[in-house]
């Protein structure tokens, strides 16, 4: 008569090879500070072309608030079409979707120890006027040509820095510094 089934001894090898790869294999999955980084500027690219979006479906002016200090961003939708934004709760529930982001943990709003992107001379984290990027009913920025940049760094390695760059047309780039000596 044929057994059928394991034995205790050939679960135990089979346990003991899953467990051996387990260990081989997980570290890999750990999320690096370079990780994190970009992918909170994707993030950020994502919902700012949402802001943009937003302001073109309503034909609304729509304004991103950059909370540097408190790690986090707000949008808000000119919820009366007057044309200006107070950043009232009303307008904050008006824009819907986006209303407030938190970065992540591990991330920071700032420059880290590295050199801003070629053409901006300056040091802050945000670089709009009043931390701040209004799009127009025509999904450009507000006022007309307005540019800046948004830096994240790891709050692990400062030489770990992405920045989003938003140009007067309204569009995106994301730049990514390394610890290497320029942006790409």
């Amino acid at each position: 008569m044929k057994n059928r089934g394991f034995t205790i001894i050939e679960l135990v090898v089979v346990l003991a090879v899953m467990a051996i790869a387990m260990a081989v294999a997980l570290p890999r999955f750990r999320l690096t500070p370079s990780h994190k980084v970009r992918s909170a500027a994707n993030q950020l690219v994502r919902d700012l072309e949402l802001a943009r979006t937003r302001a073109l479906g309503t034909k609304r002016k729509v304004r991103v608030q950059f909370d540097v200090s408190g790690g986090a961003y707000t949008a808000y939708l000119d919820d009366d079409g007057n044309g200006t934004i107070t950043e009232t709760a009303a307008e904050r529930m008006a824009y819907g979707s986006l209303a407030s982001r938190t970065l992540e943990p591990d991330v920071l709003y700032g420059r880290g120890t590295t050199t801003g992107l070629p053409g901006d001379p300056g040091s802050l984290a945000v670089t709009f006027s009043g931390t701040e990027v209004d799009f127009g009913t025509n999904g450009v920025t507000v006022p007309f040509g307005t540019s800046g940049n948004i830096y994240v760094r790891s709050r692990d390695d400062s030489k770990v820095v992405a920045a989003v760059s938003v140009t007067g047309a309204g569009s995106f780039k994301v730049w990514l510094y390394e610890g290497g000596s320029s942006w790409r």
